[in-house]
């Protein structure tokens, strides 16, 4: 059979839900079809064109030339806006095209409807073959709608749409036509896979979260900050090396206990003449729990050391007690202290924590005056625990003559 192919400039038409107006208004819709037929063939004749396939509600059409093809189809969507008006919908491709039985077939021929099949009412769509021969043309303003799997196409075909007044640009999310039905599918495993990932990653970010916070709220749960205690003796600065030594000591038996963790010193040092109240500093040092405060005053050979153990999340004391003695007692003194915050706390002590705490240095006072003035010419100690905050010291009436 002998079969002459030709490229051409494909029109695809179809009036958009013509079947439903004929159900509801047969008058309505036969002077729809009328009328259509009417602009379709004086719109064909103009530009040159030639209908080749009339199908009632729509038709093909094939123009020689794509510029010709596009102002056919502007106009006719131009007059269809009149009343009656037409809901009509136009794609258009470049193809190539051959007759057989007198039937138009061709590659040309599907693509052209498939891309009409995607539009609404006064909408003109063109295949990307299209684009590329008016693209450079003024008079015509076109969109891109992005690229379409249509069936029985090899290659997915970008489509534009005409965007010239008057004329309707859809949006993708709401087009639809003879597209793959693997599309589809793929569009809602993809959606399913995408389900499930996010929600394995939600699952698997909460469990991290929580260890991660539970693990921090548990060292913050254990803080604990010793503020540089107050020297309120009367001979300050001879008794300043002893009065730091109070408070640093009193920090080395804390650290034995594995349910706190102490800041170190050097941490807390500038917090010794601070106004700041204790919620402040907790909150610079990163939310700790527990802050000790204390003044000791030394007369001589007899020393009294008050201290205090407030919750620095609510500013509340928890405990707070004067410890009275000689100065060769200082450690038992410290001991003491040491005992009654971790009761104060409810913490379980061990025995070999135990032991330790009871560990009694020399009760020499020229001894602990030396120990503890080198203490203080040496430095700080340093310290590899959990940094915590502090707050200034309370001042107290002691009870001892002199002050």
């Amino acid at each position: 059979m002998n079969q002459q192919r030709h490229l051409a400039a494909i029109l695809f038409t179809d009036i958009v839900g013509y079947t439903a107006i004929m159900q509801q208004d047969e008058i309505k819709a036969v002077a729809i079809i009328k009328r259509y037929l009417s602009v379709l063939k004086k719109a064909v004749e103009k530009y040159s064109g030639e209908i080749l396939n009339d199908y009632g509600d729509g038709s093909l059409c094939t123009f020689s030339s794509a510029v010709d093809a596009v102002n056919c189809a502007k106009e006719m969507q131009q007059q269809l806006q009149q009343q009656p008006a037409v809901p009509l919908r136009i794609g258009l491709h470049i193809g190539e095209i051959f007759f057989e039985d007198g039937k138009v077939l061709g590659d040309g021929v599907n693509v052209a409807s498939r891309v009409q099949s995607l539009g609404q009412g006064n909408t003109i769509l063109l295949s990307n073959e299209v684009y590329y021969k008016i693209k450079n043309r003024t008079e015509f303003k076109t969109v891109s709608l992005g690229s379409f799997d249509f069936k029985n196409v090899d290659e997915p075909i970008e489509v534009f749409a005409l965007a010239d007044e008057g004329l309707v640009v859809p949006q993708r999310k709401q087009m639809s036509g003879k597209l793959k039905e693997t599309k589809k599918k793929n569009t809602i495993l993809t959606k399913i896979v995408i389900g499930i990932s996010v929600l394995i990653i939600a699952i698997a970010a909460y469990f991290l979260y929580t260890k991660y916070f539970k693990q921090q709220n548990n060292q913050l749960e254990k803080s604990i900050a010793i503020l540089p205690f107050k020297n309120v003796s009367t001979n300050k600065e001879e008794n300043e090396p002893f009065c730091i030594g109070v408070a640093l000591e009193l920090q080395k038996k804390l650290e034995l206990f594995s349910g706190l963790i102490p800041i170190a010193s050097q941490s807390v040092e500038k917090y010794r003449d601070t106004k700041l109240s204790i919620p402040d500093i907790a909150s610079e040092l990163g939310g700790i729990k527990y802050i000790v405060q204390g003044n000791v005053l030394r007369d001589k050979n007899k020393v009294e050391v008050f201290v205090s153990l407030t919750d620095a999340t609510t500013d509340k004391e928890i405990w707070s007690d004067d410890f009275p003695g000689e100065v060769k007692d200082i450690f038992s003194l410290q001991e003491n202290i040491a005992q009654q915050i971790a009761s104060a706390l409810q913490l379980k002590i061990t025995p070999d924590e135990q032991s330790r705490i009871n560990r009694l240095a020399t009760q020499n006072p020229a001894a602990i005056d030396a120990y503890n003035d080198g203490v203080c010419r040496s430095g700080l100690p340093t310290t590899t625990r959990i940094c915590i905050r502090l707050v200034p010291p309370r001042r107290r009436n002691s009870s001892i003559s002199g002050t």
